[in-house]
């Protein structure tokens, strides 16, 4: 039995059928579609499955952004293991466009931070997972459909796609779709980002997009993993507000008091509003992460402490100087 309807139960569809697929429940719903928990019923394996509405306001273009970002994951987990789901097949089903991946039990890094601030060392070596699935889809190369890719950038990394398992590895969900539409109208507006996580240039740009991006997306989430809070939130009470604090480059709130003061200097370098001043490569981010799980010095509180001596001999400041004991 399949259905025409781009309306699924969401409620009480338990049991709902879709071609060879039976719903189990929900899982989550977003700009593009929704996905759900489901079973394949010839092998009765579990699947995350991700519907596409094929009608309705700009359905041809999110079909054709999903469908080119499936196999833009296909590709990718290929060639990478355990850092995004799988993804078994995808195409239309009744008055869908059906992408069935891999099913992942996982708790989603928000529900992790809404107990409040992570220990630093757990926050660190959850940025250090993120720092080697962004590695590796930076360089990642492939062709498809004639359209070459010399890197994939995800653009909308937010904890709500970060998920950890129960070993503390994590996958990353919805890779693919942003660099999907790229090649769209879409790209050319910030509605299919998330405000909160983006980078004052994406903003400026309408929302263009490139490696810096999901810098900032892991500086912002570290934050809140240290904080609790965003950097922002001061301005979160208006979506509009936001946008605006953000893309004119406002400064950034500081993490609270008794932060630990060699991460905080990792969160403070990805949230420079300069380009220049943040990392520039996610070797980098990685480098100095590792080197703070093992207690070794680390570049970026090097850095902050050369500025403020250099801040120090040009204030002449003498309460402030090397040997006052303040």
């Amino acid at each position: 039995m399949s259905v025409a309807s781009t309306e699924p139960p969401v409620n009480d569809g338990l049991g709902w059928a879709l071609e060879h697929y039976v719903i189990v429940g929900p899982i989550a719903s977003g700009r593009f579609g929704s996905v759900f928990h489901a079973r394949h019923v010839a092998t009765n394996q579990a699947v995350a499955l991700k519907l596409i509405p094929r009608q309705g306001p700009e359905s041809d273009e999110k079909v054709a952004a999903e469908r080119h970002g499936a196999i833009l994951q296909q590709h990718f987990s290929l060639a990478h293991k355990n850092l995004v789901p799988d993804v078994f097949e995808h195409g239309p089903m009744g008055g869908f466009y059906a992408i069935a991946m891999e099913f992942v039990a996982g708790q989603q890094l928000t529900e992790l931070v809404k107990s409040g601030p992570l220990p630093p060392r757990r926050a660190g070596d959850i940025g250090l997972a993120i720092c080697t699935f962004l590695e590796k889809a930076h360089q990642f190369k492939t062709t498809i459909e004639d359209v070459h890719y010399e890197l994939i950038v995800h653009a909308d990394l937010k904890p709500d796609h970060i998920l950890i398992l129960p070993d503390d590895t994590i996958r990353v969900l919805d890779f693919g779709i942003a660099k999907a539409l790229e090649t769209r109208s879409l790209v050319t507006t910030n509605k299919w980002g998330s405000v909160q996580y983006a980078s004052p240039e994406r903003l400026q740009s309408d929302g263009r997009v490139n490696r810096h991006t999901d810098f900032w997306s892991l500086g912002v989430m570290l934050f809140e993993m240290l904080a609790g809070y965003r950097p922002y939130r001061r301005f979160e009470y208006s979506v509009s507000r936001l946008d605006r604090a953000i893309r004119t480059m406002e400064a950034p709130e500081g993490l609270p008091i008794g932060s630990d003061v060699v991460l905080g200097a990792v969160v403070r370098k990805l949230l420079a509003t300069q380009i220049e001043r943040r990392y520039a490569s996610a070797a980098a981010i990685a480098k100095d992460l590792e080197a703070y799980r093992r207690g070794e010095p680390v570049a970026a509180a090097l850095e902050e402490a050369r500025a403020g001596q250099e801040t120090i001999r040009v204030s002449g400041n003498p309460l402030s100087a090397p040997g006052s004991g303040l």
